[in-house]
């Protein structure tokens, strides 16, 4: 799974996430402890992802591109899917059974 931040290319994989800045350079890994398969990054927008997995159930959020990330207060998801949208202040992230949202990027 590829998602782009307008400077960024993150990559989802049974391996963590991984960044490759563009136009093109060497993948770095910056999964945050996120590993397993299904992991999935729900939204990126100029260094700052959210991201989870099946495994490691919880929603993280990085602000600095990976280098560091924190948990959320979303902490039982399931299954959530790329394709997530801002609206005005509003992400939303759609899952198996829900849509997640946040008007604070994704900290509550």
């Amino acid at each position: 799974m590829l998602t782009f931040d307008g400077a960024t290319l993150y990559a989802a994989t049974i391996e963590g996430i991984f960044s490759c800045p563009i136009p093109g350079g060497n993948w770095t890994s910056k999964d945050g402890n996120i590993t397993r398969a299904r992991t999935t990054i729900g939204w990126a927008d100029d260094n700052f992802v959210l991201a989870g997995s099946g495994a490691n159930p919880g929603i993280k959020r990085t602000q600095d591109g990976g280098a560091t990330w924190t948990n959320t207060s979303i902490n039982n998801q399931q299954g959530l899917y790329k394709g997530g949208i801002k609206i005005n202040n509003t992400i939303l992230m759609p899952a198996s059974y829900t849509i997640y949202s946040s008007t604070d990027d994704g900290q509550t």
